[in-house]
């Protein structure tokens, strides 16, 4: 009421709407859930490094960057 009352002025609203207002802040939670299947078993009489190659494989286009924090700020808040 008081904010009406005064025109706003004083207030911290933005001048335009909300989604032209630049964000200053951002705070929240974040669940990321994997599920990875388990490797088989080696094979009788396999080389060690053929199991590896061959189990590894399936993971070696899910390398994953994790951006940092100037990064992160600069694509999210602009």
């Amino acid at each position: 009421m008081e904010r009406i009352r005064l025109n706003y002025v004083g207030s911290d609203l933005p001048s335009g709407s909300y989604a032209q207002d630049n964000r200053q802040f951002l705070d929240g939670e974040l669940r990321i859930e994997l599920t990875i299947a388990r490797p088989r078993d080696p094979i009788d009489q396999e080389q060690l490094q053929d199991y590896l190659s061959s189990t590894r494989a399936p993971l070696q286009p899910m390398r994953v960057s994790v951006p940092t924090r100037a990064v992160f700020a600069e694509a999210v808040l602009g």
